[in-house]
């Protein structure tokens, strides 16, 4: 399944998101490419990351993300 699943990702070279990715992504034009299995728990994980990390796509996965770290904005008194 996680064959059927990949995520392209943007991610910053020397962070933690670049060194745990770095283990099972592929290089890409525009960045890495990245199996997955749960759309929820790798948006979990990618949020965790912060701005280490931008998903290009797939747009959903990009959407959960972000409602994630907008939650988190929220949560701790930020605005969106």
């Amino acid at each position: 399944m996680a064959d059927r699943q990949r995520a392209l990702l943007e991610v910053h070279p020397g962070t933690e998101a670049s060194l745990r990715l770095a283990r099972r992504a592929l290089p890409a034009p525009q960045g890495v490419v990245v199996p997955y299995v749960d759309l929820h728990v790798f948006a979990d994980e990618l949020a965790s990351y912060g701005p280490e990390v931008r998903v290009v796509e797939p747009s959903s996965l990009r959407d959960e993300v972000i409602r994630r770290l907008e939650a988190t904005l929220v949560l701790h008194g930020g605005a969106a």
